[in-house]
């Protein structure tokens, strides 16, 4: 993989914004992952790069082979103890230097809705400690309102860096 490659997990609404993006950051992202097979037909449509129908628990990538990771509304729909490992997996995943944000909706605690989706909320502290304590360097934590008319939100978004690999199960490294 090329230095500028990247991953992109998010909620459908932002595939076509990855599109607009991609084209903006010189083919960022070249992957994306979908679990659900109607968000993957709708990224295969709109984003035009390989898309995988699997969830972040069940991926498989190779270590320090990305420049970049975008879970944007994504990584909210693991349970909270499902976190730190996965975001120790997506730090394995990215070069030195590589670049991760994330985002979740602001509040405490863990909730089901009506259609049986898992949210985990977290306040943007404790986005930034969960995300630091996986491994990466943070940037900026900051608050954002909702950009979907008429939904009043507020998330919490961390950008961050891989400076230093930690040690990666099964090689010299441990």
């Amino acid at each position: 993989m090329k230095r500028g490659d990247g991953i992109g997990f998010s909620e459908g609404w932002t595939v076509a914004m990855a599109a607009t993006l991609e084209a903006a950051l010189r083919g960022l992202p070249r992957i994306h992952v979908k679990p659900a097979p109607a968000l993957a037909k709708l990224a295969k449509e709109h984003a035009g790069c390989t898309v995988l129908k699997t969830r972040i628990e069940d991926l498989e990538l190779a270590n320090r082979a990305w420049g970049g990771v975008w879970a944007c509304a994504s990584l909210l729909h693991l349970r909270k103890d499902d976190l730190p490992s996965a975001l120790r997996k997506i730090c394995r995943w990215l070069v030195k230097d590589g670049i991760f944000y994330t985002c979740f909706k602001d509040g405490d605690g863990e909730r089901t809705d009506d259609t049986g989706r898992h949210f985990t909320n977290l306040t943007l502290e404790e986005a930034g400690r969960i995300v630091k304590e996986a491994g990466f360097e943070l940037h900026d934590l900051w608050k954002t309102d909702s950009i979907i008319p008429g939904r009043v939100q507020v998330w919490n978004n961390v950008l961050a860096t891989r400076n230093a690999y930690p040690a990666v199960p099964g090689t010299h490294q441990e």
